[in-house]
């Protein structure tokens, strides 16, 4: 009755698109430029959607909740989303919030509510570099213009799954232009790196997301487009606004593509050519067990076996195929 309202209501409410200017959000390496270009060139991009309007607003909530616990802790928040002068081409950007520590240390905190995969991902072995050179723009704002001693940084992210926090605790050098992350910390107590060793260092932070929207005016000016960065099936086209105008008559367009010389390919060849032998090999020792377990199964008329620690499982598609699972149990 009323959950297919939301969307809806999102929808109608939505104003128009801000106007394009150089934002500290946009500035990451996995922010597509080509999408960046289309925006500075004033090129019409499809409406939000609505679920992503809700995802937005929920993000914001997030914030919010996180904020009013730490109200109860013995740090003070304070200066929400306090506007911050950003390096050229970067004008003004707004901050989560800042906390200061019972030993009067001031910390910029950026705050993002993301889903359980995101957040699995950047506690083993992935980083949010997007959000990363956000965080270092607001922070050389803050150095240059506000407190020279604010260097350290909190970028804090919720799992809206199971309402765990992860931490990457940084410090941004203004003079070398380099963010460190010195460390990953869970809300259950588990850490990784330190302050002496960290995990993470990336150089030129600031000055290549300056660069990158230097880039922009220079495409839009020029009235040119760069590459496309993603294929057509990455998440990124798909939910992009103007994913449809970017690859509309791309096929006229691959047919100018001519026969060549491919330099400094060689390696990545080599090793392609080996993983697809080595994938071909899998992959007909796959089918031939699975033939073998389900024409096993048919013959005794099971449609599930339990196999010393292993559960097969065997369905009836709408076409009548025979599909085999199989998972392990304890």
């Amino acid at each position: 009755m009323i959950a297919e309202l939301f969307n809806r209501i999102a929808e109608e409410e939505q104003g128009e698109r801000y106007k394009f200017y150089p934002r500290p959000s946009s500035a990451g390496p996995d922010r597509c430029i080509r999408s960046l270009v289309y925006d500075a060139s004033s090129v019409p991009s499809k409406p939000f959607t609505g679920r992503t309007l809700l995802v937005f607003d929920d993000g914001s909530w997030h914030e919010q909740l996180s904020m009013d616990w730490l109200r109860k802790s013995v740090f003070k928040v304070h200066s929400e989303q306090m506007k911050v002068k950003c390096p050229p081409p970067f004008t003004w950007g707004h901050i989560d919030f800042m906390v200061t520590t019972p030993l009067k240390i001031d910390i910029l905190v950026e705050h993002k509510a993301i889903n359980h995969f995101s957040f699995q991902r950047y506690w083993d072995d992935e980083y949010p570099f997007d959000y990363l050179t956000q965080c270092a723009l607001y922070s050389h704002g803050i150095q240059t213009h506000l407190n020279p001693a604010c260097k350290w940084i909190i970028l804090l992210l919720k799992n809206k799954n199971t309402a765990q926090y992860l931490e990457l605790f940084c410090n941004y050098d203004i003079i070398l232009d380099n963010l460190h992350v010195t460390e990953k910390i869970l809300s259950t107590g588990e850490t990784k790196g330190t302050d002496e060793y960290p995990l993470l260092s990336i150089d030129n932070i600031v000055k290549d997301a300056c660069n990158k929207f230097y880039s922009v005016f220079d495409y839009r000016d020029k009235k040119t487009l760069p590459r496309r960065p993603f294929e057509i099936d990455d998440w990124h086209c798909q939910y992009c606004g103007w994913g449809d105008i970017c690859w509309e008559g791309y096929e006229q367009e691959f047919k100018t593509f001519e026969k060549g010389q491919l330099p400094d390919a060689a390696g990545a060849i080599k090793k392609y050519f080996v993983a697809s032998e080595e994938k071909k090999k899998v992959t007909k020792l796959y089918d031939v067990n699975r033939d073998t377990i389900k024409a096993l199964m048919i013959e005794n008329n099971l449609n599930e076996a339990v196999v010393e620690n292993f559960l097969c499982r065997l369905t009836l598609t709408k076409d009548k195929k025979h599909r085999l699972y199989i998972k392990q149990i304890k």
